[in-house]
């Protein structure tokens, strides 16, 4: 299985600068390069793990020749659903991976809630609120009324 794309070498030379001056295509390229390192920057499925896969440039998806499912660069990733650029995303990554004793998520952006579900023997499912109150709302809505966390 591959490294986590931020413990990969070419995370942890990145600059800031560097990914401030890339376009939005290169930046894409660059993404793709530190999420599929082991493959050279070619995708794998998330979903079967199949490297035959279709490129939709134009909507910047990959679908899966095998299982025949779509995904992106961030699928999989604490960026999955995210409006961001892909540009602001890197930049995300430079500064978490330069800092000497991290990075909280105040220091990135807005305040925002950063929420972690977890399933027993299963997955995990982070993601990113406005408060805490919609926060408890998305656990509840995600997790089918309690259904999901026993």
């Amino acid at each position: 299985m591959s490294a986590h794309l931020l413990l990969t070498a070419v995370a942890k030379t990145i600059s800031v600068v560097q990914v401030a001056r890339m376009g939005e295509d290169e930046a894409f390229r660059f993404f793709c390069e530190l999420r599929w390192h082991a493959t050279g920057g070619e995708p794998v499925c998330p979903h079967c793990g199949c490297l035959a896969v279709y490129h939709y440039r134009a909507r910047r998806l990959f679908k899966c020749k095998a299982c025949l499912k779509q995904f992106s660069v961030t699928s999989g990733t604490i960026f999955h659903s995210r409006k961001l650029p892909i540009r602001d995303m890197l930049v995300a990554i430079a500064i978490f991976v330069n800092a000497a004793k991290g990075v909280s998520a105040l220091q990135l952006g807005k305040r925002r809630v950063v929420v972690v579900m977890r399933e027993r023997g299963g997955r995990t499912y982070p993601f990113v609120t406005d408060s805490e109150a919609e926060a408890v709302e998305t656990i509840k809505r995600e997790s089918g009324g309690g259904k999901m966390c026993h």
